[in-house]
């Protein structure tokens, strides 16, 4: 049975009165609105305020309609980067992808989109299970902010470059999209530190190579997520990779090809535990 129902036109949502992103339940005993706190009896992470307006009904367990459970990702944030992804068409995305020196292809694998009203490419951040908790946005002058709702989250391929099992782990969008742009398959995170328990849940139990940026805080902060993925058993092999440039994308764009990068990962990943390779 289809617990829920999106509202529409036909069906506005009986507590804002909008018709787009809320959803109410078949039997009318509740309703999820992202825009109305005030009366609500909780906040359902990445959905919106869930609001009871029948006490005698029961509330039924989110799932769409084949009977699927929703998965835990912010609704709304999704259907704002899917309307940014349409946004982008292939003209404004080679223009982004000649000015940072990426392949365009591998910025589709990134699901980049572009908002308009902020005059920024969008980059959509995702927890393992492909689960959109958060959107970054990033100007044509290199400003770097995140939408109103957002999580920290990683950037992540639709499907990955390579049938290889082994992940390299970049800093930002755009050091995970050169890598990507090479045939390899890559994740990024969403900073230099932090994020452990993300990058663990979303590689756990695959060979790793952190592709660190070359300052003191890059190789630090690639040494401690290293460590932590070993300790933790998520993953029996990590390597740690420091360019010879100021970070991936840079090393990429200078002329490094994917050989080059295919052996120098290979030769990280010989090291005993996390130690950095170079």
């Amino acid at each position: 049975m289809n617990a829920w129902k999106r509202t529409n036109r036909n069906c506005p949502c009986p507590v804002c009165g909008r018709t787009d992103w809320c959803m109410v339940a078949e039997n009318g005993s509740v309703a999820i609105c992202p825009r109305v706190e005030t009366g609500a009896t909780k906040y359902l992470d990445g959905s919106g305020y869930l609001h009871v307006l029948d006490k005698s009904a029961p509330i039924p367990e989110r799932k769409d309609e084949h009977g699927v459970e929703l998965p835990e990702h912010n609704m709304v944030l999704s259907m704002l980067s899917s309307k940014m992804m349409s946004a982008c068409d292939d003209g404004r995305l080679s223009m982004m992808s000649d000015k940072l020196g990426l392949k365009p292809f591998a910025m589709r694998a990134l699901r980049v989109g572009w908002s308009a009203s902020s005059d920024a490419f969008s980059f959509p951040m995702f927890r393992a299970g492909q689960r959109l908790i958060g959107i970054r946005l990033r100007s044509l002058t290199g400003k770097k902010w995140a939408i109103k709702g957002s999580k920290q989250g990683l950037f992540m391929p639709f499907e990955w470059v390579s049938k290889s099992p082994g992940i390299v782990l970049c800093e930002g969008p755009t050091d995970t999209a050169a890598v990507l742009g090479l045939g390899i398959n890559a994740i990024g995170r969403p900073s230099a530190m932090g994020s452990h328990a993300l990058v663990e849940e979303a590689v756990k139990g695959r060979p790793v190579c952190v592709l660190s940026d070359s300052d003191s805080v890059g190789v630090d902060s690639a040494n401690r997520l290293a460590s932590h993925l070993i300790k933790s058993g998520a993953c029996k092999s990590v390597g740690i990779l420091v360019p010879p440039a100021k970070d991936a994308r840079e090393w990429i764009s200078s002329g490094a090809t994917r050989e080059q990068v295919k052996e120098s990962i290979a030769r990280a990943m010989k090291c005993d535990g996390p130690f950095v390779c170079r």
